[in-house]
C-alpha cells in the first residue's frame, strides 16, 4: 500500500483496513517489520478486530517498502539481534497494555522454516517468554509437520504457544495433545494445498471453497484461527492503478510463477485510483466467516446436534466436502431457522 500510494499512504492504509474489516477479517501482517500504529489498532478493535501481530522476528529492513519474511539463523539467533529486537518490543508492549490491546497481540516468526532453526527458535521463545510475558508466539515453522511424522521426542518442538500448519497437515490426535499442554492451533493455506483439498489462494479453485474453508470447515476442524499470507500483491512496476470508471483492464494480470502455478494467489484486493477495491473471492471469504459466526451463535443456544448435522452434510474430511453452493446455502438457512426459533 505504501509503494502504490506513496502520497496518500495514511489514507489508503486506513481504507484498506476498513475494507478487510467490512469483510470480517483482521487487517493484520505477519511479516510486518514496524509495529502497527496504536490509533490503527484502536480503530480496528472498535470494528471487530480480535488479533494482530506486533512484529515479525527479522532485522529491520533498510527501506520501508522492503519485504523481509525470514532471516538466516546466523543473523537472527544472536545476542545482538535479540537485544535490538527487544529494545523495540518491550516499550511497545507496555504501550499496548496502557491501551488495553495486549490481549489481542502476538509475535510471529520463522515462516515455514525447518529443523536447522528449531533449537534457536526454542531458545528465543524461552527468552521472550521471560522478557515479554503474556505475548503468544505464533509460527508456521515445520515443527508441527515433524510431530505428525512421529518426531515428538524433541523438547524444542513444543515451546511454541501457537502452531499454524498448512491445512493438509491437520492432525486431530496431535492437536489434542498440544491443547492439553495449553497450546493453540491455527491453520493456513497459500499456493497449496492443491485439489482435492479446499483452497481459495488461486482463482482456479471454485470460489465456494473459500467460503466453506473459512466457515463450516474451520469449525468442523476445531481450528483456533486461520492465517493467509497476503491480500494485495499489486506489482507496481507492471500493473497500473485501476480507474474505477473503466470496466476492462487488459494490462492487469494475476499470473503466477511456474514454481507455484497459482494464478491470483493473494490478490483479494485491487488498487483503484480513488479507493481500494474488494474482490468476489473476498466476498466469499466474508460469507464464510459469517457462517462461522452463525455456528457460534447456535452453539451458545445449545444446538450442537443441528450444527453437527449441518456440518456433516457439507464436510466429511479435508478432501471430501461439498462444492455445491446450493447445498451450502441450505445449511446456512438451516442454522438461520435454528437461531430464529430461539
Amino acid at each position: 500500500t505504501r509503494a502504490r500510494y506513496p502520497d496518500r499512504y495514511d489514507e489508503m492504509r486506513r481504507q484498506s483496513h476498513d475494507v478487510l474489516l467490512d469483510h470480517r477479517l483482521n487487517p493484520d501482517d505477519i511479516t510486518r517489520t514496524s509495529p502497527p500504529l496504536i490509533e490503527d489498532l484502536l480503530h480496528a478493535k472498535e470494528r471487530g478486530m480480535n488479533s494482530f501481530n506486533i512484529l515479525n522476528i527479522v532485522p529491520e529492513p533498510k527501506k520501508a517498502t522492503q519485504w523481509v519474511a525470514i532471516a538466516k539463523p546466523e543473523v537472527v539467533f544472536t545476542d545482538a539481534f535479540y537485544e535490538s529486537f527487544t529494545n523495540r518490543l518491550v516499550p511497545y508492549v507496555a504501550e499496548l497494555r496502557r491501551h488495553g490491546l495486549d490481549d489481542m497481540a502476538y509475535l510471529y516468526g520463522f515462516d515455514e522454516r525447518q529443523s536447522e532453526y528449531y533449537e534457536g527458535i526454542d531458545r528465543m521463545w524461552r527468552r521472550l517468554g521471560r522478557d515479554v510475558p503474556g505475548v503468544p508466539l505464533v509460527t508456521t515453522a515445520k515443527m508441527y509437520a515433524d510431530m505428525t511424522m512421529g518426531k515428538t521426542n524433541l523438547p524444542c518442538l513444543v515451546t511454541t504457544d501457537c502452531y499454524c500448519p498448512c491445512t493438509y497437515r491437520w492432525d486431530r490426535a496431535l492437536n489434542a495433545r498440544l491443547r492439553a499442554a495449553g497450546k493453540k492451533i491455527w491453520w493456513y493455506t497459500c499456493c497449496g494445498p492443491r485439489a482435492p483439498y479446499a483452497n481459495m489462494a488461486s482463482y482456479l479453485h471454485p470460489p465456494v471453497e473459500g467460503r466453506l474453508l473459512l466457515g463450516f470447515m474451520t469449525h468442523w476442524a476445531e481450528a483456533d484461527g486461520f492465517l493467509f499470507w497476503l491480500v494485495n500483491p499489486w506489482g507496481e512496476r507492471s500493473r497500473k492503478t485501476m480507474d474505477e470508471r473503466e470496466t476492462y483492464f487488459p494490462e492487469w494480470h494475476t499470473r503466477s510463477s511456474e514454481a507455484t502455478k497459482c494464478p491470483g494467489d493473494g490478490a483479494f484486493l485491487y488498487p483503484g485510483e480513488r479507493r481500494v477495491l474488494p474482490s468476489v473471492r473476498l466476498a466469499n471469504i466474508r460469507d464464510g466467516v459469517e457462517d462461522y459466526e452463525w455456528i457460534l451463535l447456535a452453539e451458545q443456544a445449545g444446538r450442537g446436534e443441528e450444527i453437527r448435522a449441518a456440518e456433516s452434510a457439507l464436510v466429511t474430511s479435508l478432501t471430501d466436502f461439498s462444492r455445491d453452493c446450493r447445498a451450502l446455502r441450505r445449511q446456512r438457512t438451516r442454522l438461520g431457522d435454528v437461531l430464529s426459533n430461539q
